[in-house]
């Protein structure tokens, strides 16, 4: 079964960008721990710097971060991981998935999608649904 209230305290696409991208201050009733969105803000312009210095940022990152900052942000954090699982990862052109990596002379491919709001064209439902 589905915890209403904590579903109804997720946080919108908008809200995250605002609180972490812009610096404004979340209502203290959202419950987030102290300096947890000072983290996620440091934590957000290290994986742009890390994306940008690969060459992993997709062109047209900048202009649609507001309305897809969940799927983004796992856009940014996925090379990240993989880099420091030691794989590294290319970028894939436009009309292709968004990285690969390559292995045992094979390229495997893949799409960056994170659950949630699923009005984004390769969004998937959240978990449970």
């Amino acid at each position: 079964m589905v915890n209403e209230q904590a579903e109804m305290n997720l946080s919108t696409n908008r809200e995250l960008y605002c609180w972490i991208c812009c610096g404004e201050t979340p209502p203290a009733d959202r419950g987030f721990l102290p300096g947890q969105i000072e983290s996620c803000r440091a934590y957000w312009n290290d994986l742009k710097n890390f994306s940008k210095e690969k060459n992993l940022l997709e062109a047209n990152f900048n202009g649609k971060t507001e309305q897809t900052f969940h799927s983004s942000f796992w856009e940014l954090y996925l090379p990240k991981a993989f880099d420091v699982a030691g794989i590294r990862l290319f970028r894939g052109k436009e009309g292709q998935p968004d990285f690969y990596f390559k292995k045992g002379g094979q390229e495997i491919w893949l799409e960056a999608v994170a659950c949630g709001e699923p009005q984004e064209q390769n969004a998937v439902p959240p978990p449970g649904e």
